[in-house]
């Protein structure tokens, strides 16, 4: 049953991944930079200097959020390091569960929502999912307002890496003695 709490439009509510909302509804730079500090709080008091990975898709302003998180992620003290280009969600969760000193990842993504909706998917040091306590304190420590702060992070190259262990784990001969004819739809996703 909705409460009072849930009426008030500076709450944001996760779901079982994170964050999403459409564009004319909330998915606002205000609200990118609030939930990043929210996770910065929370990440930099479990792993202080941890490392995050943090990864975007090709929607709308996909790019441009994805830095703002970033900046303020690293503010809290946090290694973070954003995706040099446009990622599939796995090669972010790969890049987690194959470093150490990780506290987490971040997407922003909004999976298989339509193209009207953008979010924060989070991601645990392992690449899975986090836990719905952790996405409680999360939400616990969200600001009403955002903050100015913003610190420095740096780009990598988390697609590359994610390929090739990819690859590694195909035999490629047989494919190709095969010769199948593929298809592949990514509906304006970033598909590796």
């Amino acid at each position: 049953m909705p409460t009072a709490l849930d009426k008030r439009p500076d709450i944001l509510r996760f779901g079982s991944d994170g964050w999403q909302a459409r564009y004319d509804k909330g998915f606002t730079r205000d609200n990118v930079v609030r939930l990043a500090e929210a996770l910065g709080t929370v990440w930099s008091e479990e792993l202080p200097g941890g490392i995050v990975f943090v990864g975007f898709d090709t929607r709308f302003e996909a790019d441009s959020s994805a830095l703002e998180a970033a900046a303020t992620l690293a503010s809290f003290g946090l290694d973070v390091r954003v995706s040099e280009t446009f990622c599939p969600t796995p090669s972010v969760c790969w890049a987690c569960a194959h470093h150490k000193n990780v506290a987490g990842g971040l997407i922003i993504s909004a999976t298989e929502l339509s193209c009207e909706y953008c979010g924060m998917i989070i991601r645990a040091a392992n690449g899975g999912p986090v836990s719905r306590d952790f996405l409680q304190r999360v939400e616990s420590a969200t600001p009403l307002e955002p903050t100015d702060q913003r610190g420095t992070f740096t780009t990598t190259d988390i697609v590359t890496p994610y390929k090739s262990a990819l690859l590694n784990q195909i035999n490629v001969s047989v494919i190709k003695e095969l010769a199948p004819s593929v298809v592949v739809d990514p509906m304006y996703g970033a598909a590796t």
